[in-house]
């Protein structure tokens, strides 16, 4: 009887070894791609900004001299970029008709 009981004892009331408080790789890989998916939110509301800002700018809502010196150089890349790009799909429409 004394054995059964040591080993009722020895299954039900076995010690929980302590959890590590260490991340797992997965943890890491988790807030590692949050970090990214919140910087990608970041930049996209950033475009979104300037898009927003050269529609004002456009529409005669804003006006140039108010802009700060940062605020002129991403309006100035941004610009820069449209035409590039602008310049990019007139070059492909002019392949594809010549094909």
């Amino acid at each position: 009887m004394k054995k059964w009981i040591e080993w009722i004892k020895k299954v039900f009331f076995k010690k929980l070894p302590a959890l590590e408080e260490t991340t797992t790789r997965v943890e890491n890989q988790y807030s590692n791609e949050k970090e990214a998916f919140v910087n990608t939110i970041k930049a996209e509301n950033e475009t979104t900004n300037l898009l927003a800002m050269q529609k004002k700018l456009e529409d005669g809502l804003m006006d140039e001299n108010s802009l700060s010196t940062e605020e002129v150089i991403k309006m100035k890349d941004l610009y820069h970029s449209q035409v590039m790009n602008l310049i990019e799909n007139i070059k492909k429409y002019k392949l594809a008709l010549k094909n």
